[in-house]
């Protein structure tokens, strides 16, 4: 992404004196998610990036983006939180593996199931590869699992997010 070195901005260090006696709280945590995303793009050399700086994003293989770019993949799933609401319209930068932002996306739809109903197509867990849907299945439960914010198991929700690209860099 050609980033800048990075030191501690004024407002970084700002946040973490305010928060001193409570950098483990949610507020906290949010606060500082949203500086480093916005200082991130301020660092970033893509001028049209640093426009969404409340803007989140996820990373893609090679594969993986090549199918989203050339259209073959509009779904993402998305594990879901007791204080979750809804992503309709919520927008996503795709970037590549060397953080280069390739697309911004918005999602248009999403359908919340539990885990353990979850189906999706071959090649969307070949995309991710997986040989078999229980291999796919079990690594995704596994990658859900490991967020300790909440106990995740075969009962928990997630949300199968339909996205368009809005952009494409």
């Amino acid at each position: 992404m050609d980033l800048k070195d990075k030191t501690d901005s004024k407002d970084m260090i700002n946040l973490h004196r305010k928060y001193k006696k409570e950098l483990n709280s949610k507020k906290y945590f949010k606060e500082l998610v949203k500086l480093e995303r916005k200082e991130t793009l301020e660092r970033a050399n893509n001028k049209k990036a640093r426009n969404y700086h409340e803007v989140g994003y996820f990373m893609a293989s090679d594969n993986i983006l090549k199918a989203i770019l050339n259209k073959e993949k509009n779904t993402r799933v998305f594990r879901e939180y007791s204080y979750s609401t809804s992503r309709i319209k919520e927008r996503y930068f795709i970037l590549d593996n060397d953080y280069n932002y390739k697309a911004l996306i918005e999602i248009t739809d999403e359908n919340i199931i539990p885990f353990k109903d979850l189906k999706v197509p071959a090649k969307e867990y070949k995309l991710n590869g997986a040989k078999s849907f229980a291999e796919y299945k079990e690594e995704l439960f596994n990658y859900f699992k490991e967020d300790k914010t909440e106990e995740f198991t075969e009962d928990s929700l997630v949300s199968i997010a339909t996205f368009r690209i809005i952009e494409k860099y």
